[in-house]
């Protein structure tokens, strides 16, 4: 490879049981190591390129 950087990104859709309380309590555990963001919307976790 020629060094370039190749940008990843993945979303994911899911529906709304309990979806938002799990994914609170899940970002909430990563976000002492991971950049998460969330409202009871949207949640947003984003990995480091060396992932």
């Amino acid at each position: 490879m020629s060094g370039g950087s190749i940008a990843l990104s993945a979303a994911a859709h899911v529906p709304p049981l309990h979806t938002s309380k799990s994914l609170q309590q899940l970002c909430a555990r990563w976000q002492h190591n991971l950049d998460v963001g969330f409202t009871p919307e949207r949640f947003q976790i984003s990995f480091p390129s060396e992932a």
